[in-house]
């Protein structure tokens, strides 16, 4: 934001101040955004008539396919994001980790990452987005959390988790 001109006074001194460009300082040209939302889900599409998001079948707990066993990759994983507050442009991906027993993460993969521009003064303006994830590695069963990054920078917010269960443990 900008500041306004004007003059400051007190009993000691006056002190003329004036906008942030007219003393030479730099405004931010990059704010990271923050994940309002995000959701793990078989598949997103947009119907632009109705200009709504469509999630199908939003992920929190899966069972293995008959058959399949672990290690395991997941053809296709989406999550939809809502991310909002950010200026100036950023490589955005997802970065998949296992969170272990003990707490401890380990780093499982990454998405391709997409350019996405948030323009100044219109923080509060929402950006709806779609990651596209393909052959997601699921080494065991156990809790597996998504994160928005950006320029290799973790976003605050919310995050998506999935617990995936052998089929032995099924539900």
């Amino acid at each position: 934001m900008v500041g306004r001109a004007g003059t400051l006074c007190n009993e000691r001194r006056t002190v003329i101040l004036s906008t942030e460009a007219e003393r030479g300082i730099a405004l931010a040209d990059r704010v990271l955004p923050i994940v309002r939302l995000l959701f793990a889900c078989d598949s997103v599409a947009r119907d632009e008539l109705e200009e709504k998001w469509i999630l199908k079948n939003p992920w929190a707990v899966v069972t293995l396919p008959e058959g399949a066993s672990f290690p395991f990759d997941a053809e296709e994983i989406w999550l939809y994001a809502q991310l909002a507050e950010g200026i100036g442009d950023f490589q955005l991906a997802v970065e998949v980790r296992q969170v272990r027993d003990n707490g401890t993460e380990r780093k499982v993969g990454r998405s391709e990452a997409g350019q996405i521009e948030f323009i100044g003064g219109n923080q509060l303006a929402v950006i709806d987005t779609v990651f596209q994830l393909t052959q997601v590695p699921f080494d065991e069963p156990g809790l597996y959390q998504f994160h928005v990054m950006a320029n290799y920078a973790q976003l605050k917010g919310q995050i998506a988790e999935i617990r995936v269960l052998d089929r032995r443990d099924r539900v």
